[in-house]
């Protein structure tokens, strides 16, 4: 009772444990099997951390997120506080972030519908003025909660909007097979967001992923005041490299 409603939409549970997670896995852990020992099965994800690395090293397989994720962790000043939006943000930092030396506090939140409230979120956290500030969202989930960027006015953060032209994260899914994908799922804004950064006062700079963008992010971060970086990206380019680099990975 006290873990909350039980979430089965699909009705396809037939035994549910009602637990605490880390007692019912120590309770658990004496009952797997003992084929490997923990020193093989280090050395296995050692082995696939590699071979993933150097999949993501190629040129031809890493997707223009991928250096975004690269440049954020390069870029961003020792203990930024990082709000990840959903979508494509999110699993962009989860599949290629190598993590670093310096601080960082990456902070996320899922709404109702998933990216509803991600920059009201954001700035809320901007609020602790003790560190820099940073979010990275999508063009969509700015969208959803634009009149948020009302709150801008007197923090200092710095928002990376990814521009691929609507829920580009639906272009990676079954839907995009579906009729009426671009009007019903992918749902591209076309805003100008020169307009919008001017309409809330916020700088406006336009980038895309590289060393050029993490300069940008510097500068951006150091700067008070708040800071939209349009980060435009090629959608099809991407959905083609992400289906390429999660095909190399399969064949392994």
């Amino acid at each position: 009772g006290s873990f909350g409603p039980w979430a089965d939409p699909e009705r396809h549970a037939r035994q549910r444990v009602y637990a605490d997670p880390t007692r019912l896995a120590r309770a658990l852990e004496p009952r797997l099997p003992r084929s490997q020992s923990r020193d093989n099965r280090m050395a296995d994800w050692a082995q696939a951390q590699s071979w993933a690395d150097t999949l993501c090293a190629d040129p031809e397989l890493l997707p223009p997120e991928g250096l975004l994720v690269k440049a954020l962790e390069a870029g961003l000043p020792d203990g930024c506080k990082l709000f990840v939006g959903n979508s494509i943000a999110i699993r962009a930092v989860d599949a290629f972030a190598r993590g670093r030396q310096s601080g960082l506090d990456v902070y996320g939140n899922r709404g109702a519908s998933g990216i509803d409230g991600n920059v009201s979120t954001a700035l809320g956290i901007a609020t602790d003025e003790s560190t820099a500030s940073a979010a990275l969202i999508g063009d969509l989930t700015l969208y959803h909660d634009m009149n948020g960027l009302l709150a801008a006015r007197d923090r200092d953060i710095t928002l990376i909007v990814v521009n691929n032209g609507g829920g580009g994260i639906f272009d990676l899914l079954p839907q995009r097979q579906m009729p009426d994908f671009e009007r019903l799922w992918l749902t591209p804004t076309a805003l100008d967001l020169a307009k919008v950064a001017a309409l809330y006062d916020l700088r406006h700079a336009v980038a895309e992923p590289g060393p050029a963008f993490q300069q940008q992010l510097a500068l951006a971060c150091a700067s008070p005041g708040p800071d939209l970086i349009e980060l435009r990206i090629d959608r099809p380019d991407s959905s083609r490299r992400f289906r390429a680099l999660w095909a190399a990975a399969s064949a392994s």
